[in-house]
């Protein structure tokens, strides 16, 4: 299914590492032909290209030249993954200067008609009026074994309790940073695929948490995980052309008060 190019659409994809909100992104955007920007890449890039020059993160200029320089493509990159890479990235996350500086280049990216932007602070900075917002979380025993089967492809030596202890650091470094740190804003839809797999295809189990709090228990597979987002869509257009809507919106609106095509957004 494609949405038309001329309607607005601005998702925010969050979660800790492991939780799936990677995997959910993709095929949402792969299924709705959104534009996808996954932000944990720039700051790869940003770290890779300072390893290549011996970190020179205290170069301002250098620092800005490179995230000026920073396409798409470029972020199409398999060294980006590397081990060094990953850890130097973890760090210069944690640096207001860079942060400020790719804030720039996730808004702008986000002024495209149809957008999904993943990451750790999507939906509290970076787009805090984005149209739908996605919060994933995950057991760390779950995410750990997750993580550990992907790091088995390439590192065979790498242990399980490793991994859970990497997982863990990293959870409370982007709990605890001073800048942009991992929270759950209040209009989120929070998944927890803990007891779920892409591979499972049982029915999705909804509740609602008042106030603007819903909580779905979902599979990440691509029927279901896309015929949710078709829901949603179809019923932020309902509302929207409607204006049937007499509910109280302090006490059933999940979603943000963002101007597009989908006003009033209401659930």
């Amino acid at each position: 299914m494609k949405l038309k190019k001329n309607i607005k659409l601005l998702i925010a994809s969050d979660g800790g590492a492991a939780s799936g909100k990677t995997t959910a992104s993709k095929l949402v955007s792969r299924k709705y032909n959104l534009n996808l920007l996954s932000s944990g890449l720039l700051y790869r890039y940003v770290s890779w290209k300072l390893l290549s020059r011996k970190n020179l993160l205290s170069n301002h200029l250098y620092v800005k030249k490179i995230i000026k320089e920073i396409t798409l493509k470029k972020l199409k990159n398999n060294e980006l993954f590397k081990q060094d890479v990953t850890t130097n990235a973890y760090k210069i996350a944690k640096s207001k200067k860079i942060r400020i500086l790719l804030k720039k280049f996730q808004k702008d990216f986000a002024k495209k008609n149809l957008v999904c932007i993943e990451g750790r602070d999507i939906g509290n900075v970076i787009c805090p009026t984005a149209d739908i917002k996605l919060f994933f979380k995950c057991d760390l025993k779950v995410r750990a074994k997750r993580r550990w089967k992907e790091y088995k492809k390439n590192n065979s030596k790498i242990t399980l309790l490793e991994v859970k202890k990497a997982l863990k650091t990293r959870d409370y470094s982007d709990i605890n940073r001073k800048h942009s740190p991992l929270r759950v804003s209040k209009d989120s839809i929070v998944i927890d695929t803990s007891k779920l797999s892409k591979k499972q295809r049982h029915e999705s189990t909804s509740t609602i948490k008042p106030p603007l709090h819903l909580e779905i228990i979902m599979p990440l597979t691509t029927s279901l995980l896309s015929k949710a987002f078709s829901i949603f869509v179809q019923v932020l257009a309902l509302k929207a052309f409607s204006r049937l809507i007499t509910t109280s919106p302090e006490k059933f609106s999940i979603f943000s008060s963002r101007t597009s095509i989908f006003e009033p957004t209401l659930i």
